[in-house]
């Protein structure tokens, strides 16, 4: 599982494959060859990425000072006026008093101090004023996928048996094959058996097989867990109408877990990078408030991408991005005439913050 791409369900590696750094060994061992070290390194990259993006982003120019510099400016003129028309400088000196702008360099930076210190309380911290005066021309609001629009941990979503088995035994027997594993799936399942008051049996014999499921012994039985492939390999009994379904549930992008008793199918658990229920209305209240489009950019696969996205309500979505990616993308809706604003990982996103004008890192 890897945090760069921040992809939601563990992807499976064999021998000879690549695996990116800051990856998560999830279940079972790795050894890895470093094929780059150094400067080359991804993590290096993105480093010089975000150093690239803050030299060469534009800072957002004050109104207040602007204001300020013209109205003293004018203020100073009017002065020089008046004492070539009365030649009184007592007269110049009291009207440049009365419309000193002292008001507006003290009231203005109060009412940042303000607005900063109030955001903290609410956990929201700000680096700086022309941030706040940024979201006034924001047009763009560009989000990561996985832990900013979903909650960053699967979920079973849905629950599906065959057979003789109803979905209650279903759950058990599941239940019992995973009690033992730390795989997210795993720990998902089991948790979600939990709440619905389902009691989980130890097993008699655990096996685990990195990556595709479990085999568990309990009371004579042999239960199975684990994905299609793996069911596949150990000859597991599945039906046409029963692929159809599993099949169904997968073009949607979610992440299917059967479960079998002996050779036969007795069902499986639909799980998904679960949707942040207030997210939907939030964008809603972004179109009201002056944002005009939003965008998705995530490492996960176009399916899940396109789940997560129409769910969600974003207008464009970008899949399987990788940080440089990402940053290549953002540049195409950069201009002088609005502001974009990133939000994302502090971390797997730090280039692509750096390079918005306002970069919002959860």
């Amino acid at each position: 599982q890897s945090s760069l791409t921040g992809e939601s369900v563990p992807v499976s590696k064999m021998v000879g494959d690549s695996v990116l750094s800051s990856t998560i060994v999830v279940d079972g061992n790795l050894i890895v060859s470093a094929e780059k070290v150094g400067k080359e390194t991804t993590f290096e990259r993105i480093i010089e990425l975000v150093e690239k993006s803050q030299a060469n982003k534009a800072k957002i120019n004050n109104i207040a000072d602007r204001f300020a510099t013209w109205y003293i400016l004018s203020a100073f003129v009017a002065g020089v006026a008046l004492y070539f028309i009365f030649g009184n400088i007592s007269l110049v000196l009291a009207v440049l008093l009365v419309v000193c702008a002292d008001d507006i360099a003290i009231a203005v930076p109060l009412a940042f101090l303000l607005a900063i210190g109030h955001s903290a309380q609410d956990g929201v911290i700000i680096k700086g004023n022309n941030f706040i005066e940024g979201f006034e021309k924001l047009k763009i609001l560009v989000v990561d996928k996985t832990g900013t629009l979903t909650k960053g941990k699967l979920s079973v979503v849905d629950v599906f048996s065959f057979g003789k088995k109803n979905r209650e035994e279903m759950m058990a027997l599941s239940g019992i094959a995973f009690s033992v594993s730390a795989h997210p799936v795993a720990r998902a399942i089991v948790k979600y058996v939990k709440e619905k008051g389902v009691i989980i049996e130890k097993p008699d014999k655990y096996e685990e097989h990195g990556g595709r499921g479990s085999v568990a012994y309990f009371q004579g039985h042999r239960i199975i867990v684990g994905n299609l492939p793996f069911f596949n390999k150990l000859k597991i009994n599945i039906g046409k109408e029963q692929t159809d379904v599993i099949y169904n549930e997968e073009r949607k992008g979610l992440n299917v877990t059967l479960a079998a008793l002996g050779d036969e199918l007795i069902g499986f658990f639909v799980l998904a990078d679960e949707l942040r229920p207030e997210i939907k209305k939030s964008i809603q209240e972004l179109k009201k408030v002056g944002v005009e489009k939003v965008i998705m950019f995530t490492g996960d696969n176009e399916r899940v991408a396109k789940m997560i996205a129409e769910a969600a309500g974003v207008d464009e979505y970008y899949a399987n991005l990788l940080p440089e990616d990402k940053l290549v993308h953002l540049k195409k809706y950069l201009s002088k005439d609005y502001k974009v604003a990133m939000v994302g990982d502090g971390v797997n996103d730090a280039a692509v913050l750096a390079a918005s004008d306002i970069g919002i890192a959860m």
